[in-house]
């Protein structure tokens, strides 16, 4: 069957513009091949380029950083040490603290019990001694009455005694 097909005649110009326009295509890709190639080679220098400058700067850090790791262990052990004995120092510090705190609330508690008793006494001595001043005021007012109409009773003897005293002739004052 494919020999019974008829043959299709194609014109003198097709084949050779076919063939030029192969060549241009393959001439774009070995132009793309060649600008692929020229971008690889610049970034294979630049990375060659960074790969020797990162690589001085990592020389020149190495020593840099060695010596500031000396010196952060030279200063700062120390520092963490002493930090280190002063949380403790700190921590003991604290430890006294709550414990004199706790012995002073002790006391205090101790030193208010004894003043309320004392204060509970102070108040029975006062209610008996304002007993003894009530009973002291009675007894000096019926001492002074007591006094008082004795020298009453004086005077009045002793104006009828100097009476009788004139009459049998007595001496009298000078004035």
């Amino acid at each position: 069957m494919l020999l019974q097909q008829p043959v299709i005649e194609v014109a003198g110009w097709v084949g050779p513009t076919i063939a030029i326009s192969l060549v241009i295509i393959a001439a774009a890709f070995a132009v793309m091949a060649l600008v692929v190639l020229l971008l690889g080679k610049g970034v294979a220098t630049a990375a060659h380029k960074s790969t020797e400058s990162l690589q001085k700067l990592y020389e020149e850090l190495v020593p840099a950083m060695k010596s500031l790791t000396q010196r952060l262990n030279e200063d700062l052990v120390p520092a963490m040490k002493s930090m280190g004995q002063m949380a403790e120092d700190g921590r003991a510090l604290a430890e006294t603290i709550r414990h004199e705190v706790g012995e002073t609330a002790g006391t205090t508690r101790r030193l208010r019990a004894r003043i309320e008793s004392g204060s509970e006494r102070l108040a029975e001595r006062l209610e008996h001694l304002e007993a003894v001043y009530d009973l002291v005021e009675e007894e000096l007012t019926e001492a002074a009455l007591d006094l008082t109409a004795t020298v009453k009773t004086l005077r009045s003897g002793a104006g009828w005694f100097g009476r009788l005293r004139r009459l049998l002739g007595g001496r009298r004052r000078r004035r």
